[in-house]
């Protein structure tokens, strides 16, 4: 866990998230809390992010990578 000064300081550090009256939403922590909880994304898969008041819901197909080509590697 991070304290919330620590969070504040590192978002707030962007000229772009200071502009009075913007509003921005942050989903924290997600991965690592699934990660933990033993949680997988396949293919196929849909992630919903759905709050009351906000308007339409945030949907997100996972789709395997189908690319031919190779990942780029680091030399060691």
């Amino acid at each position: 866990m991070f304290p919330l000064a620590e969070v504040e300081r590192n978002l707030f550090q962007y000229d772009a998230h200071r502009i009075p009256g913007d509003v921005h939403l942050h989903y924290l922590g997600g991965s690592v809390t699934s990660f933990g909880d033993g949680v997988r994304l396949e293919d196929g898969d849909q992630v919903v992010i759905l709050w009351s008041g906000y308007g339409r819901e945030l949907r997100n197909l996972i789709e395997r990578e189908t690319s031919a080509e190779t990942p780029a590697t680091r030399a060691l």
